[in-house]
């Protein structure tokens, strides 16, 4: 288990009163063995209140497994921040 606490955003867009200044959470791995030596690798966050869909992967080997789950994890993140800040720059304009 890995567990992340008082990351610092460095960026500032997007902030608000309701965005903290911290991240707080945890992210759970757990790496299986299956058939014909593949490795399976099961992943769960739960960063920034916001809980996310287990992530499963396979790989020809544990870190193999590993690594295309944290690939998997920051692109899901990717997208969660490219909306916030696409919402965050609509609600801007429609402010100017």
């Amino acid at each position: 288990m890995i567990a992340i606490n008082n990351y610092h955003r460095s960026s500032e867009v997007g902030k608000t009163e309701d965005s903290p200044e911290q991240t707080t959470g945890t992210i759970s791995i757990s790496v299986l063995p299956q058939d014909k030596g593949q490795y399976v690798c099961q992943m769960s966050s739960s960063l920034d209140d916001r809980s996310t869909d287990d992530i499963r992967c396979y790989g020809q080997t544990k870190e193999h497994a590993i690594a295309i789950a944290l690939e998997q994890l920051a692109d899901d993140y990717r997208s969660y921040i490219e909306s916030v800040i696409g919402d965050y720059l609509q609600r801007k304009d429609k402010t100017l």
